[in-house]
């Protein structure tokens, strides 16, 4: 059974509501937001121009019809500053839009990442938004890792992931250890186990 990376906490927090939702849980017409339009006119960027990335941008305000002019020009600020950071770093970025999968044996984590780096260490994965509160805690974060080692096949020690804000500031990664990642994977596939427990009692 797939589950989301970013649906992994509340799936902890409570595997009986989180299966109860999986399973009734039916999808709506996508409707392109804000914040979603300036993460897509940063991946234009990191495939081809600062100036494509600008006229993506801008297609998809008229496109959609974007009214709020006050957060219209937040996006276009946050999009020239990240821009501007990327490019005074030298970013080498193997990859946007990464899909993540990784087998805990029930359950199948999957996904998708925001942006992986090419670093002197490896690689580095980032999450584009604010990062969550104790976010180094979550569970996603070393598995996330694991996936990565596995994906791009490298040792897990020259992976590392975090979070970005998506103006380019706070950059925050961090390395789990051996032990940290076998226990995550050995968590994982108990959360499956209970989700198997349940999926039994409702069919």
């Amino acid at each position: 059974m797939r589950i989301p990376h970013n649906q992994l906490e509340d799936c902890l927090s409570n595997p009986a509501k989180w299966y109860s939702s999986a399973r009734t849980d039916v999808s709506h017409p996508y409707k392109l937001g804000y914040d979603r339009a300036l993460l897509l006119s940063i991946f234009q960027f990191h495939k081809t121009s600062a100036n494509d990335a600008r006229q993506h941008l801008s297609n998809t305000i008229t496109r959609h019809n974007f009214k709020d002019s006050n957060r219209v020009a937040a996006i276009e600020d946050r999009l020239e500053s990240y821009m501007a950071w990327a490019t005074s770093h030298n970013i080498k970025v193997a990859e946007v839009q990464a899909k993540v999968r990784l087998d805990g044996g029930f359950l199948e984590l999957r996904g998708e990442i925001s942006r992986v780096d090419v670093t002197p260490d490896g690689y580095r994965t980032v999450i584009l938004r604010d990062p969550p509160p104790n976010w180094e805690r979550e569970l996603r974060m070393p598995l996330l890792q694991l996936a990565a080692s596995i994906n791009y096949g490298r040792p897990d020690q020259e992976i590392s992931v975090g979070f970005q804000r998506v103006d380019g500031t706070s950059l925050r990664v961090r390395t789990y250890n051996t032990s940290q990642l076998r226990a995550a994977l050995t968590k994982f596939k108990r959360l499956g186990g209970r989700i198997r427990q349940l999926s039994r009692l409702k069919s």
